[in-house]
């Protein structure tokens, strides 16, 4: 048996960036699927990412705040999703 390595992701720069991207679209599509338990794990992930990415060093501080305000945009949706199912659920 074999024992290797996972290589540590890079959370700096364009990498960075590119994960919370892709955190973003799975989310999407999660929240489009209904899927509640992935929403959940990805929210957990998504938490998680954004303070690795805020600390590493990032060069296109312009990226970020655009990335960061399109997650917003997706959180927001989320809320309401969850505001509506809650008042489905009331009736």
């Amino acid at each position: 048996m074999r024992l290797s390595l996972v290589p540590t992701p890079a959370y700096q720069g364009q990498e960075g960036i590119s994960q919370l991207r892709e955190v973003r679209n799975d989310l999407i599509k999660a929240l489009r699927d209904g899927d509640w338990p992935r929403v959940r794990e990805l929210d957990r992930v998504c938490g998680a990412l954004v303070d690795r990415v805020l600390h590493a060093e990032l060069d296109d501080k312009d990226a970020l705040v655009e990335t960061l305000s399109d997650l917003k945009g997706v959180y927001f949706s989320l809320i309401e999703r969850c505001q509506d199912e809650v008042t489905r659920m009331a009736l």
